[in-house]
């Protein structure tokens, strides 16, 4: 809140809804509200998919920006955000970029791995979150709004369904938000599990979802190796060329310190096998 209230270009608007919170987040946003125009929604138990499309609806705004609650926005996010509207009518979304939160050696590997660098991404390929994007309502209303169905990934279907029928998607890498991201295995194998379950569940694919055959492959190795033994140096090998193509690449991404060089290994395995476990889930459990 104090970082929205400091943006250079102040919101019209801050429309929030609470989904059940048992801390103080309510009784502080009341606070805020007396120097922030909030409009406060507090409806227990509703999926992100259901608040977001509630907010949006009540907003009065024909151009609706999105962030996550967690996240902390640069001051300029706002203005550099929305700035592609003003310059060009045919804009109906524009992407901005985030940059993780790093307070241990566990996420700064985490950050090596999830987030790409900015010359990785390809302007016209590149899917927003909604921790930091804006659109116009209208086009939000054209897609019926984010999938209420689904439990998480609702934002990528969205991006998707917005492609789907030909809206203009701008990539601004000056709007920032900073965000907080995992930090324990547990939360990270079931992060990534949710996002690859509810992938499957719609019906999208990406190509690092290539992964699940590389693992299925080496669990094939492995039991092999129990009537073959020489094949279980073969299965070495092949996890080891796997597991240095991924560190450097993530070296690529950031200077990784010693500790975080420690933690590589086993954050990628969290990682791996929420994307793989969660893909293969989602497709065998009917929707």
């Amino acid at each position: 809140m104090e970082a929205l209230a400091r943006q250079t270009l102040p919101p019209e608007e801050i429309v929030i809804v609470d989904a059940g919170s048992r801390d103080e987040t309510v009784s502080l946003l009341q606070k805020y509200s007396s120097f922030l125009p909030i409009r406060l929604f507090v409806c227990p138990g509703v999926s992100r998919a259901v608040g977001r499309n509630l907010a949006i609806r009540e907003a009065k705004g024909e151009i609706i920006a999105s962030i996550d609650g967690g996240c902390i926005p640069a001051p300029n996010w706002l203005e550099n955000l929305i700035a592609p509207f003003k310059e060009r009518e045919d804009i109906d979304i524009v992407a901005g970029f985030y940059e993780p939160i790093i307070q241990s050696p566990l996420q700064e590997a985490l950050a090596s791995i999830i987030i790409p660098s900015l010359r990785e991404i390809s302007p016209e390929d590149f899917l927003p979150s909604s921790r930091s994007v804006a659109f116009k309502k209208k086009v939000w209303e054209k897609v019926g709004g984010y999938p209420e169905w689904m439990r998480s990934a609702e934002d990528t279907f969205f991006d998707l369904s917005l492609k789907k029928i030909g809206a203009k998607f701008y990539f601004q890498p000056e709007a920032i938000v900073r965000w907080r991201i995992r930090n324990s295995l547990r939360e990270i194998f079931k992060q990534f599990y949710e996002y690859s379950f509810w992938d499957a569940q719609a019906g999208v694919f990406f190509p690092h979802y290539h992964k699940i055959w590389i693992y299925l492959f080496g669990l094939m190795l492995l039991a092999l190796s129990f009537f073959f033994p020489f094949i279980f140096y073969f299965f070495l090998l092949c996890f080891f060329l796997y597991l240095l193509r991924a560190y450097l690449r993530a070296r690529r991404r950031r200077n990784l310190s010693w500790k975080a060089s420690l933690w590589f290994l086993p954050v990628l395995l969290a990682y791996d096998l929420g994307n793989v476990i969660g893909y293969i889930s989602g497709k065998f459990k009917r929707r």
